[in-house]
């Protein structure tokens, strides 16, 4: 069956196989592939593109890859993040605060490249209904990127931000606090339909997925330094639409 997919206007261009790139979209592609709206699948792959499309609209992404799946290797989205969009902030160098064990970590205000400011960002999304953060869940993240910057020279140029509606265990915070992966933690709710007996292939019948808060770990704030992450992570908060 051939169909065509509504595609936005907008400067951030959203890629994905097999072609949605927008809430929009994939739930037009839903209805036509036939995808129950009561399955994992669709619950998943809608919470995705809704968080895609939250980055399309607050940060200066020129471009992000959608690749979730069962093949996608713990990534569920990559693009360049172009820092410059943050104000600077006066702060004390990264060491600093943060001890000796982070001595290794050159803020990105302080790196030399031209392209400094433009970093990779990946992003591992887990539309839970109840699970939250756990130690093994750090664990895992934290073996797949550690080994994934290591191998294509990713440190000090990359920041991981894993996404989820629910929260974090202590045990699990403790875990993602100690990572020697600079993770951003996103609490980024689920969409949903507005009334029960709304169609749920009409994105117009869906509250929007909401940022509900972000925080750094102990690295990634040591490659944020510098920066007003704070300041512009709070306005994204509390001026969504």
């Amino acid at each position: 069956m051939l169909f065509s997919l509504p595609v936005r206007k907008l400067s951030t261009k959203v890629i994905s196989t097999p072609g949605f790139n927008s809430v929009e979209s994939y739930l037009n592609y839903a209805q036509v592939v036939g995808t129950s709206p009561k399955s994992t699948v669709f619950r998943g792959s809608l919470y995705e593109i809704s968080f895609a499309d939250f980055l399309a609209d607050h940060l200066s992404l020129k471009r992000i890859v959608l690749q979730g799946g069962a093949n996608d290797g713990g990534i569920d989205m990559q693009a360049t993040w172009n820092l410059k969009q943050l104000k600077r902030a006066p702060e004390k160098p990264a060491d600093a605060y943060l001890g000796p064990a982070l001595k290794h970590v050159v803020p990105f205000v302080e790196q030399k490249q031209s392209d400094a400011f433009k970093v990779h960002l990946y992003v591992q999304c887990k539309c839970w209904k109840r699970s939250k953060m756990d130690a093994k869940m750090v664990r895992e993240l934290t073996g797949t990127f550690a080994d994934f910057f290591a191998r294509e020279k990713l440190q000090n140029r990359a920041l991981v931000m894993f996404v989820t509606p629910t929260g974090a265990t202590k045990v699990g915070l403790a875990n993602f606090d100690s990572s020697v992966v600079p993770m951003i933690f996103v609490k980024f709710s689920v969409p949903e339909l507005k009334s029960p007996g709304l169609d749920p292939y009409n994105a117009e019948n869906y509250i929007k997925g909401r940022a509900e808060s972000f925080y750094c770990n102990p690295i990634a704030q040591a490659l944020l330094s510098g920066l007003d992450w704070k300041t512009f992570a709070n306005t994204i908060v509390r001026n969504q639409r």
